[in-house]
């Protein structure tokens, strides 16, 4: 019996060396170019072992470039038969990519016929795991380079503003200022630039209702619809209130719902290795001093703690309330009154705070028996310079599983839990640079060196900060040199390697770290 009970024991063991060890092909459809979207959940898949396999840049979005969905579709047909998973862009597979899906102006039937590709799809792969994500078209205050119509550079904080208050007066009684206030909205803003951009929402909302009906009937295997940049009351939340009513069961296995569309990609990536390897993770979350989980954050309509609970589920693990049974704590530092404001405000300084202070050192007790990762929302579009000083001082980085401080609070959130997930697989050099890449970007660049560039190198060359134009190699060169001396001076023992600076967008928004090998 004892010896048999050997045999049992090492074919487990075995077994288990063997699925961790797999290198799936999963092939990937991200919803455009951009560093957040392609090259950075790429560095990750190809940290844990994952055979990633994605279209030529040319099939996708760029700055002011359609993708092409048609040529997607039989590239795609061509590489699912052997593919392990897939995780789709449904805003690529349809429209072009995420921001042609807010500017185009295709008839519904093309959409349609596209979207009937999906149940051709899992007819020819009756088996393979199919993970697709879309977004609810977003409902910004203001935009610009092209990323939405160009009548939101003039009117956006109106549009923004009258469609929260048809929002709200669908879920309560307007005040009669509010009600004198939606009028005169309504005569301020042009009637064809309304007629536009509700037309293809409208259309929009119907493709999202079908795709929504591919998920209950099983076509896909999982599918996360993001809201892309909105707010409590919103053009977004209401189209999403009315998606929902309509396929009242779907919460649970096969679908989420959450803010966000950079991070949908990163999420679902992370899901498929976990479901491949055989991984239900167990994850809890803790909050900085305050308001914590009932944050809510700017461009988001709902609690941090709703987030954190679907990103969770999403990834394919649990979030359990027990840091002591859990495979990985997420820190989440929210703001101590939960107002969410920019990084680049002048409140955002190195100096300690008492709450900060407590914070860390809870990060740091928790970190003695298990992984970390770091979500840093207290700021919307970069780190907390508080919170990264006070880690930084105390050798922290270096011995995060994952970090993420960028964009909106769901973006840093999706991509915190994702590769913190991901970390226990990577070799402790990819870690590294996984947390460096992100150190960068978000604390270096988004918080603080942007606005330096910007202030003193752009302005006085009179260079576009939306359309770099022929003074990109410039600023890419400035860019590489500040982030080196902020890194030299403010990340303390953490070492980052050689690296280099780009804005493959064209524009001082995003930038990209990199890395050698990259």
């Amino acid at each position: 019996m004892a010896k048999y009970a050997v045999t049992v024991i090492t074919f487990v063991l075995l077994f288990i060396s063997q699925v961790s060890a797999y290198a799936a092909d999963i092939v990937y459809i991200p919803i455009d170019n951009r560093p957040v979207s392609l090259s950075d959940p790429l560095a990750a898949m190809k940290a844990v072992g994952m055979n990633t396999i994605v279209p030529p840049d040319e099939l996708l979005a760029g700055r002011g470039r359609y993708g092409d969905p048609e040529r997607l579709w039989d590239w795609l047909e061509s590489r699912a038969q052997t593919a392990d998973a897939l995780v789709l862009s449904a805003d690529s597979l349809l429209y072009g990519g995420l921001v042609p899906s807010r500017i185009h102006h295709l008839p519904q039937a093309v959409l349609e016929k596209r979207a009937a590709n999906f149940r051709k799809l899992r007819k020819a792969n009756p088996n393979l795991q199919i993970y697709v994500f879309s977004t609810v078209m977003r409902t910004p205050r203001l935009s610009a380079g092209g990323m939405d119509p160009a009548y939101f550079e003039e009117y956006g904080e109106q549009i923004f503003r009258y469609s929260a208050l048809q929002d709200k007066s669908e879920q309560q009684s307007l005040t009669k200022d509010e009600q004198s206030e939606m009028a005169s909205l309504f005569t301020a803003i042009p009637e064809p630039a309304m007629l536009d951009w509700l037309t293809r929402r409208q259309i929009n909302y119907n493709i999202n209702s079908q795709l929504l009906t591919l998920t209950r009937e099983k076509v896909f295997s999982y599918f996360v619809l993001g809201l892309d940049d909105n707010d409590r009351y919103s053009r977004t939340r209401q189209e999403l209130r009315g998606l929902l009513q309509a396929e009242p069961e779907l919460y649970g296995a096969t679908f989420a719902t959450f803010p966000g569309a950079d991070q949908l990609g990163m999420i679902l990536l992370t899901r498929a290795v976990n479901l491949l390897k055989g991984y239900r993770p167990f994850v809890a979350a803790i909050y900085a001093p305050g308001i914590g989980k009932d944050t809510i954050p700017s461009y988001q309509g709902e609690s941090v703690f709703i987030s954190v609970l679907n990103h969770v589920s999403a990834t394919g693990a649990y979030l359990i309330f027990s840091p002591e049974r859990a495979d990985m704590v997420l820190a989440v530092n929210t703001p101590t009154n939960g107002v969410t404001l920019e990084a680049a405000s002048p409140v955002n300084i190195r100096a300690k705070r008492p709450e900060t202070v407590e914070f860390v050192a809870t990060i740091n007790k928790q970190l003695q028996s298990t992984p970390v990762a770091v979500a840093d929302i207290a700021f919307g579009n970069g780190a907390d310079n508080s919170l990264m000083a006070e880690m930084a001082a105390q050798d922290i980085p270096r011995r995060l599983a994952a970090y993420s401080g960028w964009n909106t609070a769901s973006n840093s959130i999706g991509f915190a839990i994702a590769q913190g997930l991901l970390a226990k697989e990577m070799p402790q050099s990819d870690r590294q640079n996984m947390v460096g890449l992100r150190l960068l970007d978000d604390w270096a660049y988004q918080a603080n060196v942007r606005q330096e560039v910007k202030r003193d190198f752009i302005a006085a060359r009179g260079i576009d900060e939306v359309h770099l134009g022929s003074g990109r190699s410039l600023v890419e060169a400035e860019t590489t040199v500040k982030l080196k001396q902020f890194a030299a001076e403010r990340f303390g023992a953490f070492a980052v390697p050689e690296f280099e600076a780009r804005h493959p967008w064209d524009r001082m928004f995003e930038v990209q770290i990199v890395l050698p090998g990259r």
